[in-house]
């Protein structure tokens, strides 16, 4: 035979089940516990009652996103997820805060009494131009 299949076997519910030490490592989370190949990183996670899961963006050099130096943290729940100063503002509304990239105009807030409203960039044929700012 070609490969070889799985061994199925019981463990421990409190120290799960064994992982190969060559090639595995025990990734943990809120519900149990599994063996996972150690080429990825086991997923961050965050104690639900008292922390909140930030994902972090990653750039290169010149700004460019690049989503291999991307990140995930945990912080406290009364706290906001940090953004990368040099190429991110952090912006706050009614549904919370979020980091976005400085090339990107800011986002209008409006008062308690007010609503927001998106008014589309029209070309001279009187046709939505999705290219021109503000839409």
């Amino acid at each position: 035979m070609w490969w070889e299949p799985a061994t199925e076997s019981c463990a421990n519910e409190t120290e799960g089940c064994p992982c190969n030490e060559d090639f595995q490592q025990k990734c943990i989370d809120q519900w149990s516990s599994w063996c996972q190949e150690k080429d990825y990183s086991c997923p961050v996670t965050c104690d639900w009652q008292t922390e909140q899961h930030c994902y972090l963006n990653g750039y290169d050099e010149d700004g460019m996103y690049d989503w291999t130096k991307a990140s995930e943290i945990c912080v406290a729940e009364n706290e906001t997820c940090p953004c990368n100063a040099d190429w991110e503002s952090q912006y706050t509304d009614e549904w919370g805060s979020w980091c976005q990239q400085k090339t990107y105009p800011c986002p209008v807030t409006c008062a308690a009494n007010e609503q927001r409203c998106w008014t589309p960039a029209y070309d001279d044929f009187g046709q939505p131009d999705y290219m021109k700012a503000g839409n």
